[in-house]
């Protein structure tokens, strides 16, 4: 079942790279902790070529969620093992979405500076939900490598502690191991 599924969705990712400009970076991904496939796209573009885009989706894919790159990190070499996904709910104080922005801008980039396994980050907000901030990340380690050695690190920590009432609701961090991954080259 799970083959099918990802010869569809290899399908997909192959034929919406070519048919729409602006692919950055793209990824199909098995869920580690749950079954199913994820499709991950990040794309260059406005407002209008993402609503065309997301018509041309329409009835295809199930759980789309929406959102527009604002920082990407790369950190060449390596093999892209494991990767997450983790969409935080920020309140709607003013200012709290630019701070929470910020502050997780300065973490990736301390981060991807430090640990040569960070492979890639892109940081989105929703287009949907404006209050919300996702981040993408791949790594040349394990989920459990992540969480017994990265998870703990004090910079992580005080990150949490410089956000935690800024946000109302953090998401379920989704853990996905890489079967393809895209990437344009300019």
């Amino acid at each position: 079942m799970i083959a099918e599924r990802k010869r569809t969705s290899q399908g997909m990712v192959n034929s919406t790279t070519r048919a729409m400009p602006g692919l950055v970076h793209a990824g199909i991904h098995r869920r580690i902790d749950d079954e199913g496939i994820v499709i991950y796209e990040a794309r260059t573009g406005t407002d209008d070529d993402a609503l065309r885009y997301r018509q041309t989706l329409e009835g295809h894919l199930v759980k789309q969620r929406w959102y527009r790159p604002f920082g990407h990190w790369v950190h060449p070499g390596g093999v892209r093992r494991v990767a997450f996904m983790r969409s935080f709910r920020v309140i709607s104080e003013a200012g709290a979405k630019q701070t929470v922005a910020l502050k997780l801008s300065d973490l990736v980039t301390l981060v991807i500076g430090r640990v040569p396994e960070l492979k890639l980050a892109i940081l989105h907000e929703g287009l949907d939900r404006p209050e919300e901030i996702m981040l993408y990340e791949e790594w040349d380690g394990t989920k459990e490598g992540f969480l017994t050695d990265e998870a703990p690190k004090p910079y992580r920590a005080a990150y949490r502690e410089e956000t935690t009432h800024l946000i109302a609701d953090r998401g379920d961090l989704e853990w996905l191991l890489p079967i393809r991954i895209y990437e344009s080259h300019p």
